[in-house]
């Protein structure tokens, strides 16, 4: 039974551990920040500067024809916030909304579609 009890008691414990951890490793995402719709252009263009968890976003397409677009992050190989394929393109006359659960772009993002000025797009989420 001791045993049992002592098992128990170190598994609360290492729980309790990395529950800790977790809070405490998260940054203080307290400044909301919505950027407010704009065209994405033809050329890559740099819309937040700085750390950002995306909690929203939602592309509108103002063309008859399929873009390919592409959002990602700032950090030395890009990772892409949504599939930049021919699959993924933004479908003519489309909306598409997208929630994420905080997703971190490392040092901002950047944006870019195939055609410029034709795929509305509203952002929103966190800085610190």
């Amino acid at each position: 039974m001791r045993k049992l009890s002592a098992l128990i008691a170190i598994v609360f414990v290492v729980v309790l551990f990395a529950q800790v951890n977790l809070l405490t490793s998260r940054p203080n995402l307290k400044k909301e920040y919505d950027l407010d719709a704009q065209f994405i252009p033809a050329t890559p263009t740099t819309v937040i500067d700085q750390d950002f968890w995306v909690s929203g976003l939602v592309l509108t397409s103002n063309t008859t024809s399929d873009v390919q677009c592409s959002i990602a992050d700032l950090q030395g190989s890009p990772i892409p916030l949504i599939p930049n394929t021919v699959d993924g393109a933004i479908a003519s006359g489309a909306v598409y909304s997208f929630t994420f659960d905080k997703a971190k772009m490392v040092g901002g993002v950047r944006w870019s579609c195939g055609t410029g000025g034709v795929i509305a797009a509203r952002l929103s989420g966190f800085i610190r």
